[in-house]
């Protein structure tokens, strides 16, 4: 397709892709809003590669070096003039902005940035792009492609396009996740008249560096033009989203399988001690889980929309040189993309399967725990009843015993009154009035021969008179001892009936 084609497509400027030059103007104004968040003080480590002569050179991006930046110069190298010991002719040139983390400051200064974006006159778009980058409170979870291209109406022939390349990449953290969500974002510019490409990658992943200057040397040694070179760029981005997919989705699954042992070999109705430790912190986890799933479906649904789009971009823009070998790559990218999205698909229904099940299970569970609880606290209820039945029947048994005591002892006190009182004047009586004890002619008592009778007779008396007292007293008792003991049945009965279900 030559590049006079290009200009059957509608071209807008870059700096009012939409509404005019109000579109810069409020992307450069979000920008510096952002300014003190999104770019570094102290650092200026971008650099930019220039590749030519089958070499690739990286330089740093020195503020004189900046100077000379001119794109709109009509070698379309990005310099107005060739800086010494640059190869050439120059082909393509890279600006690359690195970031020490996904939520640190990009490391170039907002003063190196600006004279980048006015070297290169970047479109909106890609103002638009760099501000998902630079410091974050939270992650906002954005996984949008933010593809756009446009063609200048000034320079006929030129395209802008710029995107979003989301994948997940290995952190190396022996703790928590040891998978990170992380973005590049690519910025291509074609110079039609110098039939040369210019890029800004911002936070390219360490491992697409080797393979991309491996790249940019190999097309140096071709004879391709200018849209077949970055064609072939355009597809390795795209490929290397797709690189680490398959390791993610496997250290997922191993996850998910974790999750359906103990769901699928726990004990419900008889928990063994071995049994798996199954707790509400399980589902916790489990739906991070299923949240981090969620992300990578939406970050492969963009990634394979991302696709679509630079197909239909380079079919429309691209050079029939490379045509039917990019739609292969394309068609593989698809194919393997989709069958990615489909694994996702299953870990996800996987996980929601085992997040029901699991519920059942500890659903289960906490009711045989609560009829556990329930029947504990009826047998600790029958004890309570039980005891305090003791309890009441000793405080009766007591209570009676005592009514007992003070009955006897008042039945002792009354013999020992009789004793004291009448006994001793009803001896002397008996003795004065018999001839037992009697007086002489001088007046003087004399005891009769015949008193040992009376002694004899008043021992086995006193006996007798004892005997009977003790017989009163066992039959008083024993009456006594017996209501009580059907005072304590009746009351044993009657809690016996209260505690029966």
């Amino acid at each position: 397709m030559s590049s006079a084609s290009w200009s059957d497509h509608p071209v807008i400027h870059p700096a009012a892709p939409h509404i005019g030059v109000g579109a810069s103007h409020i992307s450069r104004r979000k920008l510096s809003e952002r300014r003190e968040s999104l770019f570094s003080k102290e650092h200026d480590d971008a650099e930019f590669w220039i590749a030519g002569g089958e070499t690739v050179r990286k330089l740093g991006v020195s503020k004189e070096k900046l100077r000379h930046l001119q794109l709109p110069a009509s070698t379309g190298t990005g310099f107005g003039t060739d800086p010494t010991g640059l190869p050439m002719p120059v082909e393509d040139v890279l600006y690359v902005i690195r970031q020490a983390n996904s939520w640190d400051r990009l490391r170039v200064t907002s003063e190196t940035f600006d004279r980048l974006a006015n070297a290169l006159q970047v479109f909106p778009f890609f103002l638009e792009t760099v501000l998902n980058f630079g410091i974050k409170i939270k992650d906002d979870n954005n996984t949008w492609h933010g593809f756009h291209s446009r063609h200048q109406i000034k320079d006929v022939g030129n395209v802008e396009t710029c995107y979003m390349l989301h994948f997940f990449e290995n952190n190396g953290r022996t703790e928590g996740d040891p998978w990170s969500p992380r973005q590049t974002a690519v910025y291509h510019h074609y110079h039609a008249s110098g039939n040369r490409s210019s890029w800004i990658l911002i936070k390219p992943s360490a491992h697409l560096e080797e393979p991309l200057q491996a790249e940019l040397e190999g097309v140096s040694r071709l004879t391709l033009s200018g849209k077949s070179r970055a064609a072939r760029l355009h597809v390795m981005f795209t490929n290397f989203a797709l690189r680490n997919w398959p390791d993610y989705i496997a250290a997922q699954r191993t996850k998910v399988e974790e999750f359906e042992a103990k769901s699928f070999f726990s004990e419900v109705d008889h928990i063994q001690p071995d049994d798996y430790d199954l707790r509400f912190q399980d589902r916790q986890n489990l739906q991070r889980l299923k949240q981090r799933l969620l992300r990578a479906a939406a970050m492969l649904d963009a990634t394979i929309d991302l696709q679509a789009r630079i197909r239909g971009f380079l079919n429309r823009n691209g050079d029939d040189a490379l045509k039917d070998a990019i739609t292969v790559e394309l068609d593989d990218f698809d194919a393997e993309a989709k069958y990615y999205r489909r694994c996702i698909s299953d870990l996800q229904q996987r996980a929601s399967d085992t997040m029901s099940l699991l519920l059942d299970i500890l659903n289960r569970r906490y009711g045989h725990a609560n009829l556990r609880s329930a029947a504990a606290n009826e047998s600790s209820l029958k004890a309570n009843v039980a005891s305090l039945s003791t309890m009441t029947s000793i405080a009766v048994s007591g209570d009676l015993e005592h009514k007992l005591e003070q009955k006897t002892a008042v039945n002792v006190r009354a013999l020992t009154l009789v004793a004291t009182l009448y006994l001793p004047a009803s001896l002397l009586s008996g003795i004065f009035s018999s001839h037992l004890v009697d007086v002489n002619s001088t007046g003087t008592f004399y005891v009769s021969s015949e008193f040992w009778k009376f002694v004899v007779v008043l021992i086995p008396m006193t006996l007798a008179t004892f005997v009977v007292v003790a017989v009163l007293q066992a039959v008083w008792t024993a009456k006594e001892r017996k209501e009580l003991h059907k005072l304590t049945a009746d009351a044993a009965a009657s809690n016996a009936a209260f505690v029966s279900p």
